[in-house]
Parts: C-alpha cells; sequence; structure tokens
C-alpha cells in the first residue's frame, strides 16, 4: 500500500481523536496536553506526506522503496529538496492554522509582533534574489536591518576636501575637523504588494511547491516597488513617500543636453563623468533604464569611441567608461523635458536604507464562498541621502 495513503489515514487518526477532545470541552490538563500532542503529531505526519509526495513528483519512475527501515543520512536530511519539502509543510500549515512553535520551520514563520509571517531565506532566498534581479541598485546602496521598521540613526560626513597637511618640525599638528558632518534619523515608509488571491485546491495540493508559488505572486511588486521608493521616492500610484526622498530627488545636475532633438552625446557622458568627485569613483556606478541602455550603445558606438563594453556574460552588467552599468526600471526615458535618465554616483556613501525582511500575512476567510484564500506580502523601507555630491545626474534640456 502507497505510504502517502498510509500516512494520510495516520493523520486523519489523528485529526478525529483531537475532535474528540474538543467535543469533550477539553476539561482537563491532561485532556489539553493530550490535544496539543495530538496536533503536534499531526502536523509531523504533514510534513511526511509533503517530503514523500515531493519526491515521488520528482523521481517518478524510481521502484517501491522496501519494507526495510532505512536510516536517513545527514547528508540527506540537509538537502535542498529536504528543506524545501519542509519549507511548503510549514506554508501550508499556516495557511490551514496549523502552526505549532515547537517545530523550526514553523518558528521560522512566525512573528510576536504582527501576526506576519516572515520569509525566511534560509528556504527560499526571496528577498535577496528578488531585489538582484528586480532592485539591482540595492546591491550598491548601504543597507541597514530593522525587524520592526523602526526609524535609525546614520551619520554623514563628506569629507572629500580635506587632505594631508604639511607639519613643520616643532609645530603642532592642526586640527582639521570632517567637513559636512551630521546625523539624520531615518524613518520607514510600510510599502505593500496588494491583496493577492488563490484557490484552495493549490494550498491543500501537497505535490505543489507551495513556496515558491507563494512568492511568485509577490516577486516582481515587491522588487519593482523597493526599486521605485529609493528611485522617485513614491509608490506605484506615484503617492510621495514621507521616508523616501529619492536619488533623482537629490542627485545633483552634473551635465545637460545641449536639446531634446540633439539626445545623448559622448559629450554629454564624459561631462556627466567629471562632475563626480574622483574620491566617489572606486565604488561609483550608472544607472539608466533598458532602452536609455540600448540607445547609448548606438548613439556612442558612431562616435568612434570603444566607451561602452556589453557583459561578456549572462547577468553580468555592462561598462561604461570602466564602470558598471545597472539597470534601474524606476528611471524615466530619454525624451523626457527635464528629466534625470542617468545617474551616475557612488550609492554605498550617498545613500543609506533601511529596510525589513519582506512578510506574508494570510487572509484565510475572506474569500471563503469562492474556495479562494489570499495573502498580503508588506515590508519597510526608508532611505536618507548621506554625502552630498556623491550622485550625479544628466538632465535633460526643456526643449
Amino acid at each position: 500500500m502507497n505510504s502517502i495513503y498510509k500516512l494520510t489515514q495516520r493523520k486523519n487518526k489523528l485529526v478525529a481523536d483531537a475532535q474528540t477532545l474538543v467535543n469533550a470541552g477539553l476539561a482537563t490538563a491532561e485532556q489539553k496536553e493530550q490535544y496539543r500532542k495530538l496536533l503536534a503529531e499531526a502536523t509531523e505526519v504533514q510534513e511526511d506526506i509533503d517530503s514523500l509526495a515531493l519526491i515521488e513528483r520528482k523521481l517518478p519512475n524510481l521502484p517501491a522503496p522496501v519494507s526495510a527501515p532505512v536510516a536517513v543520512s545527514a547528508s540527506v536530511s540537509d538537502s535542498r529538496e529536504h528543506k524545501r519539502a519542509k519549507s511548503n509543510g510549514a506554508w501550508r500549515a499556516l495557511l490551514f492554522d496549523r502552526l505549532d512553535s515547537r517545530i523550526p520551520e514553523h518558528r521560522d514563520l512566525l512573528t510576536s509582533t504582527d501576526g506576519g509571517a516572515t520569509v525566511g531565506e534560509e528556504y527560499n532566498d526571496f528577498s535577496v534574489a528578488t531585489l538582484k534581479a528586480y532592485a539591482p541598485l540595492t546591491q550598491f546602496t548601504r543597507n541597514r536591518f530593522s525587524a520592526n521598521g523602526r526609524a535609525v540613526h546614520a551619520s554623514i560626513v563628506t569629507d572629500t576636501g580635506n587632505g594631508m597637511s604639511l607639519v613643520p618640525e616643532g609645530n603642532a599638528v592642526p586640527e582639521v575637523d570632517p567637513s559636512g558632518f551630521s546625523s539624520t534619523l531615518i524613518s520607514t515608509d510600510t510599502l505593500s504588494a496588494g491583496i493577492q488571491r488563490y484557490s484552495i485546491q493549490l494550498a491543500e495540493d501537497a505535490a505543489f511547491d507551495l513556496t515558491e508559488f507563494l512568492l511568485g505572486l509577490s516577486g516582481v511588486r515587491y522588487g519593482r516597488g523597493i526599486e521605485r521608493a529609493l528611485t522617485l521616492g513614491t509608490d506605484q500610484s506615484g503617492t510621495t513617500l514621507p521616508s523616501n526622498p529619492g536619488l533623482v530627488n537629490i542627485a545633483q545636475v552634473g551635465a545637460t543636453t545641449a536639446s531634446l532633438a540633439d539626445g545623448v552625446t559622448f559629450t554629454n557622458i564624459a561631462d556627466l563623468y567629471e562632475s563626480l568627485d574622483s574620491a566617489y569613483y572606486p565604488k561609483a556606478c550608472w544607472q539608466m533604464n533598458a532602452s536609455t541602455r540600448l540607445a547609448l550603445i548606438t548613439s556612442l558606438a558612431t562616435t568612434g569611441q570603444s566607451v561602452f563594453v556589453p557583459a561578456p556574460t549572462l547577468g553580468g552588467m555592462d561598462m561604461l567608461l570602466n564602470l558598471p552599468v545597472v539597470i534601474n526600471s524606476s528611471l524615466p526615458n530619454l525624451g523626457t523635458e527635464n528629466a534625470m535618465p542617468i545617474l551616475l554616483g557612488d550609492l554605498y556613501n550617498g545613500l543609506e536604507v533601511v529596510g525589513s525582511l519582506p512578510k506574508i500575512i494570510t487572509l484565510n476567510e475572506r474569500y471563503a464562498e469562492s474556495f479562494e484564500r489570499a495573502i498580503i506580502l508588506r515590508s519597510y523601507v526608508g532611505s536618507a541621502a548621506l554625502a552630498s555630491g556623491a550622485i550625479q545626474g544628466l538632465r535633460l534640456a526643456a526643449s
């Protein structure tokens, strides 16, 4: 007989026994303890079902397992497949109100502040992979973690004008304070990917990769939302965010094009490059959207200058004047009056970002009449300008 069937029968009996205790009223401490043990055991059995279903789906042609018990080695139990199966079991328990804090994978989905489920990077690398794909500028910014969105202090120093001074023999060393030293409090905004619905059948399917599905619902919205907040200082609808100034607003105008009709020339790129203090070159990068990148590859090739070098491998970065090009889909297109479609600067010293891991809140009853459930993904993010002049922009002409 199929092992999944046996486990399912066992789980159903455990649930039935637990329901019997509930119907009896759980009058004594012993009954309550027995009830908790039954639920915990049922959850463990469900995880075993999920694991076996995943193995059968991945390896459907394997012969039926022998009845002799086989010890699971550490390498198998720690495999990515095994962890993903446990992660799916934890998410499924969350969706059906069966979380048990005694189970490690379930504890990773719990939070004591707001009832949301933290997306555990140990199982899905969600935030890292999503931001790399849809908000690559975050790989260059100075990032700080705030689990509950609490404001944090940041120190700002602009000291590019100072250097070394001669100290003649017998003279005192002069005191030179850092220029532009200040402190700011970085608050955060709460951003949400909105309510996203899915069918109950999907959540109940033990062979379905629930972790990947749930996070896939919100991945693009999460990444693009963070990118837009840091770049434009607005949400998806254009509403100004109080705790995110936006790179296009804090960037200094390093160069301006002659006219909209002339487009962006090599001279404009050279002027923008020269406007950035050389102290910021080691960590500097360009930012532009994909259509601007294509326009530059075409236009700069006609100048005879080998300044734009496409990425040699898939997933790599182009180089412009020996500095990496970061695609930022939130920046405006060329041809927009007074817009700033190209940025150049040191994001690590120019922008400090405070954020939290994304959290998922489940809606179990709201759409029950249509046999659906829903999730809400939200996160905290705030930012502040650091060193003045660390980020320069190319402004397009008014006409």
